[in-house]
């Protein structure tokens, strides 16, 4: 009987809706949603039709507040439940390396099988030439036995071995891929230990996906008011969604530190993009109706300011991402002499 390996055995990123879904009281709800108001529409629709919209044509509602704090409550758990038990680097490696072991192991084996093995493989364990065909074992398609272990000693190497040497192969071009994407020079001395893994060296952890998407939330109802300040209502309002989603104790979130990276990089980071909007509005009306300039000179001088801030802009862009893991151990150049 084949096996078959457990879900709870094998992490897949896929979070249930239950495990997703607030544990916290209505209270911290009502809290946040007090946080973002006032109000000046019920209904998403009727904010939609009447406005005001902000420079980017949002408009809010009581109805957007509700359906976006739940959402980051439960972005907030699904990303707590992957970050869980997800793979750290060397367990990748471990299992790459195990997957490429295994196929060219068993490639090996099976261009071993001595000819009355093969007779017996090609027979269905009958010794019956022609069994397969009429016994109907579909096991013997499942098991793409076709075509079969040649029962010739010497035969070339059956479909199977040129699959496992080819999946072998590429193994340990993925691993070898792999050390080189995350700079790694030496195997043993790959995973520097810590609580890190690699989702959250993909997206950041839960904590800086909270306040990094508590931050647009926030400014979306609130823009420009977000502070860094410990106790400051942009803080109680990511602690109220916390204890919402977690219906643990907000004092255990510890989110300050990200608070004041996050607060202070999103706030230049939306500086530079209404500079851009202002220059490219202001760009658009110089032209005439032949796509000419009416003053080329104001043109050239907005034209080297918005590459200015595209520069900026890149330059910009790592302090909105995820904390960069540690520098490898292991990938030090030698100390010199």
């Amino acid at each position: 009987m084949p096996h078959k390996v457990a879900e709870s055995e094998r992490w897949s990123g896929e979070v249930k809706e239950a495990e997703m879904a607030p544990k916290g009281p209505v209270r911290c709800l009502q809290q946040a949603i007090e946080r973002l108001g006032p109000f000046r529409h019920k209904m998403q629709a009727d904010a939609d039709e009447r406005g005001p919209q902000d420079e980017m044509g949002f408009s809010t509602s009581h109805e957007l507040a509700v359906e976006r704090v739940v959402k980051l409550a439960f972005d907030y758990n699904r990303q707590s439940k992957q970050n869980a038990n997800a793979p750290r680097i060397k367990d990748v490696i471990d299992r790459i390396t195990k997957l490429e072991s295994l196929a060219g192991e068993l490639a090996r084996h099976i261009e071993g099988l001595d000819a009355m093995s093969r007779f017996y493989m090609n027979t269905g364990g009958s010794g019956i030439v022609g069994f397969g065909e009429v016994g109907l074992i579909n096991l013997m398609d499942d098991a793409e036995c076709s075509p079969k272990p040649a029962p010739e000693v010497g035969h070339t190497a059956s479909e199977w071995v040129s699959k496992l040497d080819a999946l072998s192969a590429y193994a340990s071009l993925c691993l070898k891929n792999f050390l080189e994407c995350k700079g790694i020079e030496s195997i043993d001395r790959a995973d520097l230990g810590g609580s890190t893994n690699l989702l959250k060296e993909m997206v950041g952890s839960p904590e800086w996906g909270l306040v990094l998407g508590g931050w647009y939330l926030y400014d979306l109802f609130k823009p420009g008011t977000a502070t860094m300040t410990d106790g400051g209502p942009f803080h109680l309002f990511l602690m109220d969604v916390f204890e919402l989603a977690t219906g643990r104790d907000p004092e255990e979130s510890k989110l300050v530190p990200l608070i004041k990276q996050i607060v202070k990089a999103g706030r230049r980071s939306k500086e530079i993009a209404n500079r851009q909007r202002v220059l490219s509005q202001e760009l658009d009306a110089l032209e005439d109706e032949d796509f000419r300039y009416r003053d080329p000179d104001r043109a050239a001088e907005i034209q080297t300011e918005l590459l200015y801030l595209v520069g900026q802009r890149i330059l910009h862009a790592p302090s909105l991402e995820p904390p960069s893991t540690r520098k490898r151990r292991g990938n030090e150049p030698p100390p010199k002499a």
